[in-house]
């Protein structure tokens, strides 16, 4: 038996999917983006933040989805 969704479950699963690919993008962009300064300029306090930034933007991301297809509901 199909489940039906409703257009509401169906946008609700839109925004998820975008967020989430939103997510990973910038979470795979800020890490070449910091191993590329850390490679070219070594290690300097810009190198730092941006190994902050996408440190908490993986921490987010594990806290949002926890290896699910949607968010954390409960």
């Amino acid at each position: 038996m199909a489940m039906m969704t409703t257009k509401s479950d169906r946008r609700e699963q839109l925004i998820w999917g975008w967020m989430r690919l939103l997510i990973g993008f910038l979470q795979i962009s800020l890490a070449g983006l910091t191993f590329g300064v850390l490679l070219t300029l070594g290690v300097t306090s810009l190198t730092v933040w941006l190994a902050v930034l996408a440190t908490v933007i993986a921490v987010v991301s594990r806290l949002i989805y926890r290896g699910r297809k949607g968010p954390v509901t409960s």
